[in-house]
């Protein structure tokens, strides 16, 4: 088990370089396949030892998934049946890293948090050999990504997802403890490339994030340094930044994609108004949405994904009110969960990660972005889970809950 995770994250860095194109919407990447078999092995094990671990905020989680499930299935009827299948494999995804993050807390081990910082030290590298080769990366718009021009794609294609990815990787490298001189210098290393790296997606969504990050571990540490540094970390950079007048990208008071964002959001909401109780259906929104192509029906590959740019406008334009509040205290679980554990390096970057990625989540959809689900699904993982054991010592079965140790 503890091999197929880490051929998940060999595979992660990767990004979208191991990608494949099964619909003109739809995409299958390799740690889809990776995680894949992941659950089903454990789902194996868990038939063949009757056993079961049932990690925290399982039902919460399982909640939304069912709610998730019933607006799919009340929004397709009478829609044409390649969107249905569209929004279902990507339900089929939500469902399948749900259970990923429950197979990874049945077995990981504390050392998975450097096995993240070393995937994410990879993942930084193979941003910046790109960034070098192919600073113009505009032709990636004939196969349907977006239009960029010295910015720092990365392997997801584009910067801010890459962005949010170094984010959350920053995080564990500036929460670890690095201990002796030697481990210092490469603790230092490991963060300026991870913090050039980010600086050069120009993604102010994920500059928020490193930004919510700094507030939040200030909040958590009561350590005033964290928000000194990250301001004088801040100045330093975009003082630094190169700004080539040839790309409007890297223009950090750029307009055009602020104004695009509202109308999105107003987009996002009048759909989700006109369908207040479960939405239009889980990732049906392109059939609800004024001006889009129904997905699935035409032949122009795009990576789009729902078309709305805030996750939390997504969950309630395709869920509705329900599926938002269910949304919504599931991750406030989380935030507390982190900050119950916040005296732990784990639960400290549990609590970070969540802020940081809340606050990126209302300019881009990143909650639902497979490798942001994998990777919080980890960390996740390395918290304090119960084991729920079924021995059929009877006719019946008697479970026995008892608390897992510290890790």
């Amino acid at each position: 088990m503890l091999n197929l995770l880490f051929l998940y994250l060999a595979l992660f860095p990767f990004g979208q370089l191991l990608s494949f194109q099964i619909l003109p919407s739809a995409r299958i990447h390799a740690v889809d396949i990776a995680a894949s078999l992941l659950v089903f092995f454990w789902l194996l094990r868990v038939v063949r030892n009757r056993r079961i671990h049932r990690p925290l905020l399982a039902t919460p989680m399982l909640a939304f998934l069912g709610v998730a499930v019933f607006s799919l299935v009340l929004g397709s009827v009478g829609k044409p049946l390649a969107s249905v299948v569209v929004g279902a494999s990507y339900l089929a995804r939500l469902g399948l890293y749900a259970l990923f993050y429950f197979a990874v807390a049945d077995f990981v081990k504390a050392t998975i948090y450097n096995s993240l910082i070393v995937c994410g030290t990879f993942f930084a590298i193979l941003g910046l050999l790109g960034y070098m080769a192919y600073p113009d990366a505009r032709a990636l718009s004939e196969f349907g990504w977006d239009n960029h021009y010295y910015r720092l794609v990365g392997p997801l294609l584009d910067p801010a997802f890459t962005g949010i990815i170094l984010v959350l990787f920053l995080i564990l490298v500036t929460l670890r403890k690095w201990v002796g001189r030697k481990e210092q210098i490469l603790g230092l290393f490991l963060f300026v490339l991870g913090w050039i790296a980010l600086s050069l997606t120009y993604s102010r969504a994920s500059y928020a994030g490193a930004l919510a990050f700094f507030a939040a571990a200030f909040i958590a540490k009561k350590n005033v340094g964290f928000i000194v540094g990250g301001v004088l970390l801040f100045v330093a950079t975009f003082y630094l930044l190169p700004h080539p007048k040839a790309s409007a990208g890297t223009n950090l008071a750029r307009t055009q994609t602020i104004s695009s964002r509202v109308n999105n959001y107003e987009e996002a909401l009048q759909v989700g108004l006109k369908n207040p109780a479960f939405g239009v259906g889980y990732n049906l929104y392109s059939l609800a949405s004024p001006g889009r192509t129904l997905q699935g029906s035409d032949s122009k590959i795009t990576h789009t994904g729902s078309g709305v740019h805030s996750s939390f406008l997504f969950v309630f334009a395709t869920t509705g009110i329900v599926g938002l509040l269910v949304y919504s205290y599931s991750w406030f679980k989380i935030l507390v969960l982190g900050w119950n554990r916040r005296k732990t390096i784990t639960g400290l970057a549990l609590f970070c990660s969540t802020s940081a990625l809340l606050v990126e989540s209302v300019f881009d959809n990143s909650l639902f972005y497979p490798w942001v689900m994998g990777w919080m699904g980890i960390l996740l993982a390395m918290q304090k889970k119960r084991t729920v054991d079924c021995v059929p010592a009877t006719n019946e079965p008697i479970c026995h809950s008892r608390e897992g140790g510290k890790l």
